[in-house]
């Protein structure tokens, strides 16, 4: 009876992953495969920028990557098929038949840009996957004695929903400020970051952290930017209009940002010096105009 079972089981259409690609095309086929190998009872494979031909034509696809990373998505794009945003960080997400076997389905998650795909597989997972396995768990209770942990087996062994969603960011940069916070589990906080689409961390200490290029190339990875800050005139005394005074200033400043800041690499450094103060003047100059100098 086991081995009836499993041979109908098996005995259904199989996804396959092709990606396209770049390292981000390659983060969001891995969040979509884990996703989709929860519930299919075979090991989802996954082919970077192509496959054979016949491969494609007896599987369903779950296609990931942009219009010039992946070639499958490109001709479905120029076939009219497909139709993704043109703004950065945007994206389409589409159920289709398939071009090689209409028997089949195609889920294509297609970004204008490397973050774009990345950011529709994040939207996928919130606004398709999951409310379909809660959808199908809703609607096909299993018997109480039989159940068992986990999603929905029905998941990708039946066809899919017909998905045609497109998306695009309000607002480019979206972050965080650590603010001289501790985060005790760096590539844990940046999954979470990236998961909800957000793309900048700043990295504010009185000191570089001992890890920091692993930081940076972590966030990379996940398409978020890092930008550190650090502080300078806090706490001490300063008055900007001595040229002396400032020109120690300056050496200490950029001593600081080459010894720890610029081996770590990043994407920028966030400025704040001895602005948060009670005084509104100096010399009957204002904060900010000598700050900003």
């Amino acid at each position: 009876m086991a081995n009836r079972l499993n041979r109908k089981v098996f005995s259904k259409p199989r996804w396959l992953m092709v990606a396209g690609d770049g390292p981000l095309d390659r983060a969001a086929a891995s969040s979509v495969a884990a996703l989709i190998q929860q519930h299919v009872p075979y090991i989802l494979q996954t082919h970077v920028g192509g496959c054979d031909r016949a491969r494609l034509r007896t599987h369903n696809l779950a296609l990931v990557g942009t219009v010039d990373s992946n070639g499958l998505l490109a001709d479905l794009a120029r076939d009219g098929k497909l139709h993704v945003p043109l703004e950065e960080q945007s994206y389409a997400i589409k159920t289709l038949p398939s071009p090689f076997n209409p028997k089949r389905q195609v889920l294509a998650l297609a970004g204008s840009d490397a973050r774009g795909a990345l950011y529709a597989a994040r939207d996928w997972e919130h606004y398709c996957h999951d409310p379909l396995v809660t959808s199908l768990a809703e609607r096909c209770r299993p018997v109480p004695h039989l159940e068992r942990p986990g999603p929905h087996p029905v998941a990708f062994r039946a066809p899919l929903p017909e998905w045609d969603l497109a998306g695009s960011p309000a607002v480019p940069g979206r972050g965080i400020w650590t603010w001289g916070h501790v985060v005790y589990d760096v590539r844990a906080f940046l999954e979470h970051m990236s998961r909800w689409k957000m793309n900048t961390l700043v990295c504010w200490n009185d000191f570089a952290p001992v890890n920091a290029r692993q930081i940076v190339e972590a966030a990379h990875a996940l398409g978020i930017d890092v930008v550190w800050g650090y502080t300078w005139c806090w706490g001490e005394p300063v008055d900007p209009n001595d040229p002396d005074q400032l020109a120690r200033w300056r050496r200490r400043i950029i001593r600081t940002y080459e010894e720890q800041y610029a081996p770590a690499g990043g994407d920028g450094i966030y400025f704040q010096t001895f602005t948060e103060t009670d005084r509104l003047h100096i010399g009957r100059k204002t904060i900010a105009e000598l700050a900003a100098r």
